[in-house]
């Protein structure tokens, strides 16, 4: 069965009118927030054929305003290090993970 959204697909799920969903794991923790976990699981287990297992959060900003770039990538290095990036996500249960170390 297909359906439109994924928050239709997990209402299907959690009335079981079906037997899994696959989608993003924030959307399908965020279908589930308050849900029984011992009666639903989300597994990162990615489908093999899909080329994208992880999706960073960009920003784009027009080349010439580069100062802005910087304050932008500034401002949002200090919410990770910071940890209230973390705490947007536990608000919203869902699960964060810490962006890896960029080299220059």
């Amino acid at each position: 069965m297909h359906y439109l959204s994924i928050s239709e697909a997990m209402d299907a799920l959690q009335q079981g009118e079906t037997d899994a969903v696959v989608g993003m794991r924030s959307q399908l923790q965020w279908c589930l927030r308050g849900a029984d976990k011992q009666l639903f699981a989300v597994a990162d287990d990615s489908i093999v054929s899909w080329p994208r297992r992880a999706w960073d959060i960009a920003i784009a900003v027009k080349e010439e305003n580069r100062q802005l770039a910087e304050k932008v990538d500034s401002a949002i290095g200090q919410l990770i290090s910071g940890g209230e990036m973390a705490g947007v996500f536990e608000k919203f249960q869902v699960g964060y993970e810490a962006p890896a170390p960029t080299v220059d």
